[in-house]
């Protein structure tokens, strides 16, 4: 039986490193794209604390 997983469900996917992962940020996107990139990721980190926090 081929069961498939709910859509709900969590997938982890490898993370790449830190320098492969600047390295396609780099390759991808512009320099606007990667000032969006970095508001979004401080905008997340502060979301992120916040969720803990409660």
């Amino acid at each position: 039986m081929n069961v498939s997983p709910s859509p709900t469900a969590v997938t982890r996917v490898p993370r790449p490193s830190g320098r492969a992962a600047t390295a396609d940020i780099r390759d991808t996107c512009g320099p606007e794209e990667r000032r969006q990139l970095r508001e979004c990721v401080a905008l997340l980190s502060r979301l992120t604390a916040h969720l803990a926090g409660k």
